[in-house]
């Protein structure tokens, strides 16, 4: 039972990744140079003009692996102290309820 919990944890590691990747790109404070200079790498790697796209297989895996290393580089030039924002898990959903709930309970009249 362990074991495949610890499959399920290896696939929910690409989608977290690709989820602050995506959070970076929308970030206003990431340089539009670096957005732009990814975006059209991602354009060229994905693009039909491919070396390895008449092998079945490994045109695919190619593509996949070249994306992955742009957005692992496109973090690494992230200033650190935004990915860092990022990077923290967030505050557990119920302490947040709690909170409001007080804060209601405060500002309305009995």
């Amino acid at each position: 039972m362990l074991a495949m919990f610890a499959r399920m944890r290896l696939l929910w590691g690409p989608r977290a990744f690709g989820s602050r990747v995506a959070s970076l790109f929308l970030d206003r404070r990431i340089s539009p140079t670096l957005k732009g200079v990814t975006a059209l790498a991602a354009v060229l790697i994905v693009s039909p003009l491919d070396i390895f796209s008449d092998i079945p297989v490994l045109g695919v895996l190619d593509d996949v692996a070249l994306l992955t290393l742009l957005a692992m580089l496109f973090v690494k030039l992230c200033p650190a102290d935004v990915v860092a924002e990022y990077t923290q898990k967030p505050a557990r959903r119920q302490a947040t309820v709690r909170t409001s709930a007080v804060a209601l309970k405060t500002t309305t009249p009995p």
